[in-house]
Parts: C-alpha cells; sequence; structure tokens
C-alpha cells in the first residue's frame, strides 16, 4: 500500500461553525498527496454531520468520547501514515499553497524536524486583522524556551518519524501547554524553521480566547518547569489547568472584544476600536482587570464620540 506524504491531523470538538471551510481548505490544497485524519472528540453539536457530508476518499475520521485536545491529537497520529505530520484546528482557513510549501521545504532540509511560517489574524466573521511574521532561524525560534518558541501550533508541520522517539502530546494535561512540552523534546532531536510565506489564515473568536492575566502566565510557566524536570504536579496545579479558560460565555465575549479594540487602536482605526471596546465593556466589564478597564475608558474618553 502506497502511503500519503502528509497526514493532516485536525481534532473537532463543537465546532459546527467554522468547520465546514476549515475541511474545505485541505481538500482543495495544491498538493494533494495528503490524508486527512478528523477526530470528532465528542462533540454535541453538528460537526459529526458535516464531517460526513464531506465525500473525500482522503478523510479518515475517528470518533470517540470527550477527551481533549492532546488525547485527540495522539489518537489520529496513532493511526497517520504519512511522512510529516500537519496540524489543522477546525476553525482555521489553511492557504492554498500551505502543504505544498511544507512538504517541499522539509524534504529539502531533512535535519529540521518542526516548522510552521507566517499567520494571518482573522476575526470571528473571517475579516482580516494583521500578519504575523515569525523568525526563521533555529537558534531565534528556540531562544524562548523551555517556556516560548516561536512556532504556531495549528501551521505547524513535524517529521512523523523523530515525534514516535517523543512521548507525544501530554494527556494528563488537558489544555494549554501540551504543545509548548512537546517542543521541548522535539528541540533536542533537530533543527525548527519558519517559513516567510503565509500558510494560515488564524481565526480569533470568543471561543478561542483564554484570557490569562500576568499572574497566570507566571503561575503556568512554572508549572511548566515543574513538568520539564519531571516532576509531579499537585492537585492545586492541576486543577489550575483545568480551570484556565474555564468562564461564562459574557466573560469569553469580554475579552474577545478587549482583544480586537486594542487591535484596531495599534492599527489607528479608532472607530472600530471604540466600537469593540464599548462592546467589550457591555459584554461584562467585571471580568476585566482593573487596568484592562481603566485604560478602555480612557480610550473611550479619548477616542470615543
Amino acid at each position: 500500500m502506497v502511503h500519503p506524504s502528509v497526514s493532516v491531523v485536525m481534532p473537532v470538538h463543537n465546532a459546527e461553525r467554522y468547520l465546514s471551510e476549515a475541511i474545505g481548505s485541505i481538500l482543495s490544497q495544491t498538493f494533494s498527496d495528503f490524508e486527512l485524519i478528523i477526530i470528532n472528540d465528542g462533540s454535541t453539536d453538528r460537526s459529526l454531520q458535516i464531517i460526513q457530508s464531506f465525500y473525500d476518499q482522503r478523510i479518515k475520521l475517528i470518533s470517540h468520547p470527550n477527551r481533549g485536545l492532546a488525547a485527540s491529537l495522539n489518537a489520529g497520529i496513532k493511526i497517520a501514515r504519512g511522512k510529516y505530520i500537519a496540524r489543522m484546528d477546525a476553525d482555521d482557513i489553511s492557504c492554498p499553497d500551505r502543504l505544498s510549501l511544507q512538504f517541499y521545504y522539509m524534504e529539502q532540509h531533512p535535519e529540521c524536524v518542526l516548522s510552521s511560517g507566517a499567520v494571518e489574524y482573522i476575526d470571528a466573521e473571517g475579516v482580516s486583522l494583521y500578519t504575523r511574521s515569525l523568525p526563521a532561524e533555529d537558534i531565534k525560534i528556540k531562544a524562548g524556551l523551555p517556556l516560548h518558541v516561536q512556532i504556531i501550533h495549528p501551521a505547524c508541520i513535524l517529521q512523523r518519524a523523530v515525534f514516535s522517539k517523543t512521548s507525544g502530546y501530554r494527556e494528563d494535561i488537558k489544555k494549554h501547554i501540551e504543545d509548548i512540552l512537546l517542543w521541548n523534546e522535539l528541540s533536542e532531536l533537530g533543527l525548527f524553521a519558519n517559513l516567510k510565506e503565509v500558510l494560515l489564515r488564524y481565526r480569533i473568536s470568543p471561543g478561542s480566547i483564554t484570557g490569562h492575566s500576568r499572574f497566570c502566565a507566571m503561575r503556568k510557566n512554572r508549572i511548566v518547569l515543574k513538568l520539564l524536570a519531571k516532576k509531579q504536579l499537585s492537585s492545586r496545579e492541576l486543577r489550575f489547568l483545568e480551570n484556565l479558560g474555564k468562564e461564562p460565555e459574557s466573560g469569553k465575549k469580554a475579552r474577545y472584544f478587549w482583544r480586537l479594540g486594542l487591535i484596531y487602536m495599534s492599527r489607528r482605526d479608532y472607530a472600530a476600536a471604540v466600537k469593540n471596546l464599548k462592546e467589550s465593556l457591555s459584554c461584562s466589564f467585571r471580568l476585566l482587570t482593573l487596568y484592562q478597564y481603566i485604560k478602555a475608558s480612557y480610550h473611550l474618553v479619548l477616542f470615543g464620540k
């Protein structure tokens, strides 16, 4: 049996709004030698029906009860047959040449075990916000390790053979740090790189926003260092990770519009900035920090009508 060159692994959990567009962006790639492994992670909306509406022999579907991102990724990679594993999220859009650019780069640079590239950030409605370019060289990408690395997870591609030498995605760590732990393992096995081309349209939406305070970020970093030192987490630390990002829908919307407001402010589009900051405060100003609330109020007084 001839194996595909690339296995695209896409976990899906209640992603009906954007799922068709995400799947379509992979199936319409200029590079066709791939399989698309979709893991339905216990969705309770129409996600499964949407997946099943696509008739393409390159799609492989796994459906299991909700087990989380890390477990879904491991399940998908376990059945992958490609030389390379490409990540994809169910609310993003892959650019048409993404797989072609990544495959040929990896083929020409066998010392590279993990790469991603530039991404275009879009809002919940698909409106372009800004483009983020990342350091291309291995030394610059890894400069922030062990806590930070300039690799966009849903835009990455990695060597499957090298992944098999790692412990995989940590399933006991449910959220937010499964990628950084894997990157630290991979960093010892080869080089990292980023392509200059935009590979992915990365969607910012209320569901994707995780509004961590500086205190939360510092605490999360301490947990990462503890895990990398192979120390066991306390029950309190595990609860902290489990609860990260768990907040009312109004809070997620507040943080989403807050972020949009700051993006438009940086672009000097003050009308759009004020509109989004007002929307943020109307959603749930209590879930913003005092600093954020004061700053938003200042902008509204300065630029608002």
